[in-house]
Parts: structure tokens; C-alpha cells; sequence
């Protein structure tokens, strides 16, 4: 009893809430050493405890934080999918209502670019041809027709600024197939 008297009446704290004791009796201070050496092992131990605490809330609070960003990237790309496929659907009828409008013509249509090549034609077009329309996108028109190169009737592909054309009866005599009626463009 007396020895834990002793050192119970020996104990200090300093700043770090460090447990020290203190003892003047030579008998006990290897007891006094030992003991503090491991209420030093125990602070150390609280100390990284105390630390890994804060990182570990530090990586809970960021993770929490991307997280949210993450569901509302998601959310935003979510949204902008939709408004694509619903443009994509618009645009898929709008195509499909030019092809039917530009079909439902007894003429041959070709819509061009600035170097004479198919963009659009229509059935009637490929018709005349003898080639399905769809096949005759991106072809040099004068390739198919020469009629028109030599009439001069399309802007060269320099031109900065074409004139729009407008050319009511070509005869054209290249055609592949007969026709009953001559094609026009």
C-alpha cells in the first residue's frame, strides 16, 4: 500500500495530457522509468490514433464529396443522353420526312455541295440512273451526268460565293436507262 501511495501522490500531467511520475526513493525509480516508459507507448499510441482518426474523417469527407459530384456528373450526362436521343429521334424523322417529300417529286432532285458532289438525290434520280439513290451520295455529278459539265450549269469548286442556277430542260442523252418520259434537272 504504501508504494501505490507513493506513487499515486508522484503523478503529474503536462500539456499533452503526457502521465509522468515522479520519485525521489532510488528503490522504485526502475518501477517509476518502466511505468513512464509506457505511459509514453500509450500516448504515442493515442496520438496516432488520434491522427489516423483525422485522416480517416478527412478521406470519409472527400469521398462523401465525390461522391455527390459523381451522382451529379451522372445526372447532367443522364439528362444530355436523353436530350440526344430525343434530337437523334426529331432528326431521324425530319429525314424521313424530307426523303419521303423529295420521293413523292416526278422529277430528279440532287442537292449538292461547293464541289459538285451528291449530297441528297432522290428515287427518281436514282431511277433515271439506274442506280439506287442512296448509292449515288458523295459521287461527282458530272461523272454521272456529263451534260452538265459541259453546260456549265454548276459553280466551279474556287467559287466562294456560287450563283444559284436555275437551268428548267437540259436534254440529257447519257442516261443509262430509257426512260418513257426524258428526265429533266
Amino acid at each position: 500500500q504504501n508504494l501505490l501511495d507513493t506513487i499515486t501522490h508522484s503523478v503529474e500531467t503536462d500539456s499533452d495530457d503526457l502521465i509522468r511520475l515522479k520519485n525521489d526513493d532510488p528503490d522504485l525509480q526502475p518501477l517509476t522509468d518502466t511505468l513512464n516508459d509506457l505511459f509514453w507507448v500509450r500516448n504515442q499510441r493515442t496520438l496516432h490514433l488520434q491522427t489516423a482518426h483525422r485522416l480517416a474523417e478527412s478521406a470519409r469527407k472527400r469521398a462523401t464529396r465525390l461522391s455527390s459530384q459523381t451522382r451529379q456528373v451522372n445526372d447532367n450526362l443522364a439528362r444530355e443522353v436523353s436530350i440526344r436521343r430525343s434530337v437523334e429521334t426529331q432528326l431521324k424523322h425530319t429525314q424521313t420526312l424530307l426523303d419521303s417529300i423529295l420521293n413523292a417529286m416526278p422529277t430528279g432532285l440532287f442537292a449538292l455541295d461547293m464541289n459538285n458532289r451528291i449530297v441528297q438525290c432522290n428515287q427518281q434520280a436514282g431511277d433515271w440512273l439506274g442506280m439506287d439513290h442512296h448509292q449515288l451520295t458523295g459521287m461527282q455529278i458530272s461523272r454521272l451526268i456529263p451534260e452538265l459539265s459541259e453546260q456549265s450549269l454548276l459553280p466551279g469548286p474556287g467559287d466562294r460565293e456560287p450563283e444559284i442556277l436555275r437551268v428548267e430542260r437540259v436534254p440529257l442523252n447519257s442516261l443509262r436507262t430509257p426512260v418513257a418520259s426524258p428526265p429533266t434537272v
